[in-house]
């Protein structure tokens, strides 16, 4: 398996898609404990995003390369399947690290694609149980 880093356009997409959809501070994920949320921490969970898919690409090939400052690139409103490919694309390139699946990145992934299944048109309408 190879690992890249995403660009910085790529994880601000997954962040931006949470924007519009911010309800006061009831946007968040689970992570150690407890819910952290979205609202107000764009550049802090950009630099947990980057700073895993560094950590994964350090330890798939050996190397120790800090992550850069994460900037917070302005991006466009992407659709529900783009942010959940660039989520599912993401957790790829960052999933490297021996306790991946328990890192705030994953959390942070994983809430966002959630969030992006739950704005597919006719999610809200379909039955909640098949019967």
């Amino acid at each position: 398996m190879s690992a890249f880093i995403v660009s910085e356009k790529h994880i601000t997409a997954m962040i931006n898609s949470m924007i519009p959809h911010y309800s006061g501070d009831s946007t968040g994920y689970y992570w150690n404990g407890k819910t952290h949320y979205f609202n107000g921490n764009s550049q802090e969970i950009g630099q947990k995003l980057l700073g895993q898919n560094y950590r994964s690409v350090n330890s798939r090939y050996g190397e120790s390369i800090e992550a850069p400052v994460y900037k917070g690139i302005l991006s466009r409103t992407r659709s529900p399947i783009e942010i959940i490919k660039a989520c599912h694309c993401y957790n790829y390139q960052s999933c490297e690290t021996d306790n991946w699946q328990y890192t705030e990145a994953y959390a942070i992934s994983k809430a966002i694609e959630a969030a992006a299944v739950r704005r597919i048109a006719g999610y809200e309408e379909a039955n909640w149980e098949i019967k």
